[in-house]
């Protein structure tokens, strides 16, 4: 099954899930905490609303908040904002949306500071220590420039 198409055993479409039956895959596999799939499933069912499809059991809301904690759990932070944002275009008052929105960008906050501060960090290491390609005789020419005996 990809797309939302099953097919025969020659490979051949037989016919299309439905939106429902993406977002029930996606249940499925979000209650088995495989958020992979929940992902694939979730968008594949996100999409086919999208394009006009009708659905009995779900809402672009719903899906969007499986989504957006699914890419969360798989530490893609930025997505997990990008899918808050949209669910909360359609339902400003979504309780948990907002909540984590706040936690979201608090989370995306923590992670540049921690980034800047490490590249900041290995500026400085870099500033202290020699390169990668320091020559080893040049540690033999500063040990002569500093009046210490060689052995050779």
């Amino acid at each position: 099954l990809q797309a939302g198409h099953q097919r025969h055993r020659h490979g051949t479409a037989a016919s299309s899930l439905s939106v429902d039956d993406c977002y029930d895959l996606g249940k499925v596999a979000y209650s088995e905490a495989d958020y992979h799939h929940t992902e694939l499933w979730m968008t594949q069912a996100l999409r086919q609303l999208d394009q006009g499809e009708a659905s009995v059991a779900v809402d672009a809301v719903t899906i969007l908040d499986y989504l957006s904690y699914s890419v969360y759990q798989q530490g893609a932070l930025e997505r997990a904002l990008e899918f808050t944002r949209r669910l909360l275009e359609l339902d400003p008052a979504h309780q948990r949306a907002n909540g984590n929105l706040k936690y979201f960008e608090y989370q995306l906050e923590k992670q540049r500071k921690a980034e800047q501060s490490d590249g900041e960090a290995k500026q400085t290491r870099d500033a202290r220590s020699p390169a990668d390609d320091y020559l080893p005789e040049r540690r033999t020419y500063e040990q002569l420039c500093r009046g210490e005996g060689v052995r050779m």
